[in-house]
């Protein structure tokens, strides 16, 4: 009887050390599809990743955005978080830190090429074309979505400046000077940003707040480019729009 429960007993441990196994397999080889589906899943919307390689730890593939392929690599971080890299030599590099468990991008860092943002919201302008040069560097911003929709951000977006081309009617140059972009968030979840130029002279701001942007455009703006009047600090434009979703 005694070597009829220790077989049992041997047989239950066997079988518990196969599933414990197992299951350590599947978490540590698991493919990063898992973990695109439970963000998709958190944020309500599409997580545009493709030909991805590796595993939920560390991998590479890449992200669309505008129909436009960035290179990604990831690489897990305790407790749980990924270090994300994203970009190429054309679009510049961004580095964060993402929580997908809780649709965080966190302490996002590093520069994107102007020329090739203005390339991909061209679309967005009205039939204008507008060229700059340099970089538009981020420090320290922090975003969180929901069900598509950004919650909270923060951070510091600045832009060097430079001689940069816009057309309505002909190609006209104008020198644009140092920006700052100061982005806060209030404990009411309102987003709060200014656009200022190096000197503090405010060029704009927004306040974010469920699903809507109010923005105002002062005349000290459109002045930069030959286009206002009158006393800088007047409002230019002010309207309110519905935020789209992200990601659609």
């Amino acid at each position: 009887m005694n070597r009829k429960n220790d077989n049992i007993m041997g047989l239950r441990a066997s079988v518990a050390v196969f599933v414990v196994s197992l299951i350590l397999s599947l978490v540590i080889w698991a493919p990063v599809s898992v973990i695109a589906s439970i963000a998709e899943r958190q944020l309500g919307m599409p997580v545009p990743l493709q030909q991805a390689q590796g595993t939920i730890w560390q991998g590479k593939g890449a992200v669309s955005v505008n129909q436009v392929a960035l290179d990604a690599e990831w690489q897990y971080q305790f407790p749980l978080s990924w270090q994300l890299t994203v970009g190429n030599t054309e679009s510049g590099e961004l580095v964060g830190s993402l929580a997908p468990l809780s649709t965080q991008l966190n302490n996002l860092t590093g520069a994107v090429k102007a020329g090739w943002l203005l390339n991909q919201i061209e679309p967005y302008l009205g039939g204008i074309y507008l060229d700059a040069p340099g970089e538009i560097d981020l420090a320290g911003v922090s975003a969180h979505i929901n069900n598509g929709q950004l919650t909270f951000a923060e951070g510091t977006i600045s832009y060097d400046g430079g001689l940069a081309t816009y057309n309505l009617f002909s190609d006209v140059n104008v020198n644009v000077p140092p920006m700052i972009a100061l982005i806060e968030a209030s404990d009411d979840r309102r987003i709060n940003a200014r656009l200022l130029t190096q000197d503090g002279l405010l060029l704009g701001d927004a306040e974010v707040a469920e699903g809507l942007a109010q923005y105002k455009v002062y005349n000290a703006l459109p002045s930069l480019f030959g286009m206002g009047s009158g006393n800088p600090a007047d409002i230019y434009i002010e309207n309110q729009i519905a935020m789209p979703a992200l990601g659609m």
